[in-house]
């Protein structure tokens, strides 16, 4: 038998990501997480739930919120969550949840739709979204790392400018895949360099 707090723990790195701001001199000796740690469950394999079953069953597992899924083909189409969202806020709201992050297919601010949907989700006091991924041209001459970097930077530059407006943190995540930018994780330190983290940062 263990308690929560050692089941977390267990499933931290399947059922989450933490934002660990400084490791120090190593990973191995991060101390206990203090109580003010937040634990947002990532709904996409329960996305056929009602807004009210998935707040009940959430809080019934001892998450704090969710990442929720607000992307083509997840809990909520972006087209729907100016909609959507502030009735997912108060149904979660009901069992002492909240939602602690969004997960998006925004990669730059073209797209009308995510916009509004990141406004109202700052309105809500949503902190923080997952963004959607670049890919690599792996067809194109060489240096192909150098030259696509350079050319998603400008995008990501307009989007952490449109963050920082609306006071909502955009988060990229490494993920694998040989077309993936930043499965390598070193090629995320060219992208984001420059860029203040408080507007986009990196999830691991």
């Amino acid at each position: 038998m263990i308690n929560r707090r050692e089941m977390l723990g267990v499933g931290l790195g399947t059922l989450g990501s933490v934002m660990i701001p400084k490791l120090g001199k190593s990973a191995a000796f991060i101390k206990e997480p203090t109580e003010n740690i937040q634990y947002a469950a990532f709904i996409k394999f329960v996305q056929t739930l009602s807004y009210d079953e998935l707040a009940e069953n959430i809080a019934a597992c001892g998450y704090h919120g969710i990442e929720a899924t607000v992307r083509k083909n997840g809990y909520i189409e972006p087209d729907q969550a100016v909609e959507e969202l502030p009735i997912l806020t108060a149904a979660l709201k009901k069992f002492g949840l909240k939602i602690l992050q969004l997960t998006t297919d925004v990669i730059n601010i073209n797209d009308k739709v995510s916009l509004d949907m990141l406004k109202v989700a700052a309105g809500l006091g949503i902190k923080q979204y997952r963004m959607g991924y670049y890919n690599y041209n792996l067809k194109t001459g060489s240096p192909i790392v150098v030259k696509q970097l350079a050319a998603f930077k400008p995008a990501l530059i307009e989007l952490a400018a449109f963050n920082h407006e609306t006071g909502i943190q955009g988060l990229y995540q490494n993920h694998a895949g040989a077309r993936m930018v930043g499965a390598t994780v070193w090629d995320l330190k060219e992208l984001l360099n420059g860029v203040n983290p408080k507007d986009i940062g990196a999830a691991y």
